[in-house]
């Protein structure tokens, strides 16, 4: 009986978080859709935006701690390591551009 109440819960949890999610996803095709699309493009567009924004995030966090952790980071002042990881992220968010650009896709960024 205690399993089977603890599944219950388990699953109206699972339920009210994609109900949380889907509204999150609403909301945001609702009220930042990408130029020139439909509400169901835009739909699509924000349901595999939100979560691949969220692992890009996780990576750039795990990357950043793997790298501040060198001797050469841990010389330099911290306004220098900020500077140093914009210029980085940038870099490579303007290369991903180009690339799809050039791939004859729409601008991501």
């Amino acid at each position: 009986m205690f399993l089977a109440q603890r599944t219950t819960r388990r699953i109206r949890i699972a339920f009210l978080a994609c109900f949380a999610y889907a509204l999150v996803v609403i909301l945001a095709a609702v009220a930042f859709p990408p130029e020139g699309k439909s509400f169901f493009s835009s739909l699509s567009w924000w349901a595999i935006g939100i979560p691949v924004g969220l692992i890009a995030y996780v990576a750039i966090e795990l990357l950043g701690t793997w790298f501040l952790e060198f001797t050469f980071w841990q010389r330099m002042p911290s306004w220098g390591r900020v500077l140093l990881l914009v210029a980085l992220i940038s870099i490579v968010a303007i290369g991903v551009n180009v690339v799809i650009q050039q791939l004859g896709g729409c601008s991501a960024l």
